[in-house]
């Protein structure tokens, strides 16, 4: 005999609506008896459960009560408390329920009945609120041996939550795996409704895009990446769009949309091919890359939106491709930009070792190139230009501002041995002998190092032998000296600061080792600083550090606080160094576009024109070579957060 579910096994709220998810196939007790069980028990129990299906609740209850209390030591005791369990559920008795199923679960985990049992614990949890409790009931009952109804019934409750939720990846995933149950126990064309329902209800296509990695080449893939570029579509973000059709129809070619995914394309590329001015922005939206990609192209894309005003019929598009990261096809890239949409510009290159590639097609083709992000030389472009910070600049920057701002002199350097911070240490170096400063030991550390034992009593070796002394502390005036205790002397550093341009990780543990070798001076570092990992592995010992760095979010600039404004409500983020950096070049391509570059050489021209821009990286123009103008930012390490340097 089975047992009869209570009508609030899985409520969920959609709407104003209550949405009830049962089911009234259960699993069958009493067709197997425990041979250690006597006839009377027996008995007993197919009386009770012959009153439970015969919808007399209250006999049948007190029958198990009589039953639990006559044979306590029964091998039928698990499953009349089960039935008894269940008729709680349909009392709403939900507290006596929960303690009835909980004994049974806790006591006899590999009984035959324990998945029943597990599915009405966990309605009776989903009815007190207990959502937690009952979900982890229900991943049991799934991940077991259980029937294929009850599985089914568990899967039901949790695809229920999921949808209550939102939780769009685990509601398909769910909806999946019950979808390869036994035809006999669902309906594949209601669990394929539930499917389009809920990817055509999600909004966020990253989630979507997450599903499509789950089911790349089937159902529902399919209707993942058509909702994705949907939604895309209706945020004027044609790169993903069109990235997401053209992966539908390499998985689907003979899919029943195909058709009209490719009229999209075309669409677009007429749309783009009509436009008066356009830039390229080639982008490795690819692996460990993708994220700055990402932040590239939405720095772009705000910045076309905000400089379509004042321009003819908002005549100003930007046409975006993903090379990969593969050098070998990014020159082809920008090729066929320039042939087939008759780009004026191009925004790039991402890397520096593209630098080459990069000016080559540049001059070739006649367009202004600007990178955001490559900090490498190849040396004079004529159509080259950046608003990357460069290691020299920001070495020579931290230079000056610790001199001339600071008003110290003496510095001692630890960098770690890699290009980029032997660029910003020559710089630094430099700067620092012009403006009559000394740094009196310079040394490095090997990647990864966490232990910078070495690498400190080595820095405070060569200081002692020049300006660095060994003092002891005089004791206070009303202290009495200790017999036999002989005071220790104390390091004091014979400098005034200390460079470290390594990462912020990094540093955090250099800076707390310096405290704990007695090297308690002011710390100086670069934009690497800039993100939350030089706090929380510094903490107190990097309290006072300042850095540079072309961009910070919190800065009081009005200019800088509204372009933050601007693409937080645009991508529900904030933006970091590289999103700034291409918002400036692209907006300084516009504004060299308004004032009549209209052509590659014109273009190229007014750039070098600018001056005053105001940038939201610190861009107010180009020198003659290509290299950026800029304010830059100076940002100090206050009571544990990053605060502009007064």
């Amino acid at each position: 005999m089975g047992f009869r579910l209570h009508p609030v096994a899985a409520a969920v709220v959609c709407g104003a609506a209550l949405v009830v998810l049962v089911s009234a196939g259960h699993s069958a007790f009493g067709q197997t008896r425990p041979s250690a069980a006597s006839p009377q028990e027996g008995a007993a129990l197919s009386e009770a459960q012959a009153l439970h299906a015969a919808g007399r609740f209250s006999e049948a209850s007190a029958a198990l009560e009589r039953f639990v209390k006559t044979y306590p030591n029964s091998a039928f005791r698990g499953e009349a408390r089960t039935l008894l369990g269940n008729i709680r559920l349909q009392e709403n008795a939900y507290q006596d329920a929960v303690s009835i199923l909980t004994e049974v679960v806790d006591q006899e985990p590999d009984s035959e009945f324990v998945d029943r049992a597990r599915v009405d614990l966990a309605t009776a949890h989903l009815a007190l609120g207990h959502t937690k409790s009952a979900v982890a009931l229900l991943d049991a009952v799934v991940a077991s041996n259980a029937t294929p109804g009850l599985r089914r019934q568990a899967y039901d409750r949790l695809i229920a939550l999921a949808v209550r939720d939102g939780d769009v990846t685990r509601g398909v995933g769910l909806l999946m795996d019950e979808r390869a149950l036994p035809d006999a126990v669902v309906d594949l064309n209601v669990i394929d409704t539930q499917l389009r329902e809920i990817v055509a209800k999600a909004q966020d296509p990253m989630v979507l895009e997450g599903v499509v990695d789950e089911f790349p080449d089937r159902f529902p893939g399919d209707l993942a990446l058509l909702r994705a570029a949907q939604l895309y579509d209706g945020r004027g973000e044609a790169f993903h769009q069109e990235r997401l059709l053209q992966r539908f129809l390499a998985a689907f070619p003979g899919h029943e949309q195909a058709a009209e995914a490719r009229m999209q394309l075309d669409a677009n590329r007429t749309r783009l091919r009509s436009t008066r001015y356009v830039i390229g922005l080639p982008l490795p939206y690819h692996g460990d890359l993708k994220p700055y990609a990402t932040s590239l192209l939405r720095g772009a894309q705000l910045a076309v939106e905000h400089g379509r005003v004042g321009l003819p019929d908002q005549s100003v598009g930007l046409v975006v491709k993903d090379y990969g990261g593969d050098l070998s096809r990014l020159g082809p890239m920008v090729d066929d930009m320039v042939k087939e949409y008759r780009c004026l510009a191009v925004i790039g290159p991402v890397l520096s070792r593209e630098m080459a590639v990069s000016a080559s097609r540049a001059q070739q083709w006649r367009i202004p190139m600007v990178s955001p992000t490559a900090t490498g030389s190849v040396g004079p472009s004529r159509y080259l230009f950046r608003t990357a910070l460069t290691g020299s600049v920001e070495g020579a920057a931290v230079a000056q501002y610790a001199l001339q701002q600071l008003g110290v002199r003496r510095f001692v350097v630890l960098a770690p041995q890699d290009r980029y911070s032997a660029e910003v240490v020559s710089a630094f170096t430099d700067e620092v002998a012009r403006q009559g400063g000394r740094v009196m030991v310079s040394s490095t550390y090997a990647p990864n190092t966490v232990d910078f034992g070495r690498e400190i009593k080595q820095l405070k070796e060569s200081d002692l032998k020049q300006e660095g002394t060994m003092v002891i502390d005089p004791p206070p005036p009303e202290s009495t000296p200790r017999p036999g205790v002989t005071p220790q002397p104390m390091y004091v550093p014979g400098f005034d600061a200390v460079f470290l341009p390594g990462d912020g990780e990094t540093v955090g543990l250099l800076a707390a080792q310096l405290a704990f070798h007695d090297v308690n001076v002011p710390l100086l570092g670069t934009s690497e600083w800039n993100g939350r990992d030089v706090v929380r592995t510094g903490g107190k010992y990097v309290e006072g550090g300042i850095f540079v760095d072309a961009f910070f979010s919190n800065s009081p600039d009005p200019i800088v606080q509204q372009f933050v404004k601007q693409y937080r409500v645009r991508y529900h983020e904030d933006p970091d160094v590289f999103a700034a950096q291409a918002y400036d070049a692209t907006s300084l391509l516009i504004q060299a576009i308004k004032t009549g570059g209209t052509t590659g050489e014109r273009l190229r021209d007014e750039l070098t024109k600018i001056t005053g821009f105001q940038g939201v990286s610190g861009m107010t123009g180009f020198g003659p070579e290509g290299e950026p103008q800029r304010r830059l930012t100076w940002i100090q390490i206050k009571s544990g957060r990053l605060t502009p340097a007064l």
